[in-house]
């Protein structure tokens, strides 16, 4: 964003994993996408497309732009060498976060909810749990509640290539709603991850936003290479002027959702 003042960010989800991942046994057997949950057995596919505009504050301000959230920090890395393309390197989740916080200039412990990546497998759950816990999930007093985390892939599972995208757009909503939806199909915890030492709540219901927690969350997504990335958002200032834009309403633009019939 310092190179300009206005950019998109999209991501779609395509056919290039259908092959390879039923041999690898990726996917859970019943079709559900069991995120954090000791019966997780893999994930479920999902198809999605998503669209975001990218402005700098201070534009979108001037323009009396709609603003869904504020990209307060971030950071990326790579898992590097690890026993499989299927196993994530903890070390490395927790190094992304602790550079995702310190970018973004907030205490990890003043951070409510984490939308996580949540694939729905024993490996990757456990260890993005380990992670989160680690940096998040400690040291929280009686000031900072335990911290929440979520997973959209729970509600239609894993987009892969659109799935980053569908994270961050569901974390809007959350930080426009102040109300965290239920982890969807989650009964029992993960057995593989030390809750002993964690302050972290899985919902099984919908979860108000604390009244005295700021406005801000961390949204994960990894890549199938190794890829890491942590977004730290903050809801949008209300100091916003309504735009000429909005009196017509050809050029309103609302969040949509479209079931296609499943045909052979």
């Amino acid at each position: 964003m310092q190179s300009c003042n206005c950019g998109r960010g999209q991501s779609v989800t395509t056919s290039f994993y259908n092959h390879s991942s039923l041999p690898a046994r990726m996917l859970a057997k019943d079709g559900k996408c069991k995120s954090f949950d000791n019966r997780a057995d893999g994930y479920s596919r999902g198809e999605g497309v998503g669209i975001v505009v990218l402005k700098s504050l201070k534009k979108a301000l001037e323009d009396g732009d709609r603003i869904h959230a504020v990209i307060r920090g971030g950071a990326i890395n790579n898992d590097g060498r690890t026993n499989g393309i299927t196993t994530p390197n903890t070390d490395a989740q927790v190094s992304l976060l602790k550079r995702a916080y310190e970018s973004a200039k907030i205490s990890p412990q003043e951070v409510p909810y984490v939308e996580a990546h949540g694939t729905g497998t024993q490996a990757g759950d456990a260890a993005e749990l380990t992670a989160i816990g680690s940096v998040l999930g400690i040291g929280r007093s009686e000031h900072y509640p335990p911290l929440t985390i979520g997973s959209v892939k729970a509600n239609f599972g894993h987009t892969e290539g659109a799935a980053g995208v569908a994270s961050v757009i569901k974390l809007c909503l959350v930080l426009q709603k102040r109300q965290i939806p239920k982890l969807v199909h989650f009964q029992i915890r993960n057995e593989k991850v030390d809750w002993e030492n964690f302050q972290i709540n899985l919902p099984t219901d919908s979860v108000e936003w604390p009244q005295k927690s700021k406005n801000v969350a961390g949204c994960s997504s990894f890549g199938f290479g190794g890829a890491n990335a942590h977004l730290v958002l903050e809801a949008p200032p209300n100091n916003r002027k309504p735009s000429q834009r909005e009196d017509d309403s050809r050029n309103d633009i609302y969040p949509t959702v479209h079931f296609c019939p499943l045909r052979v």
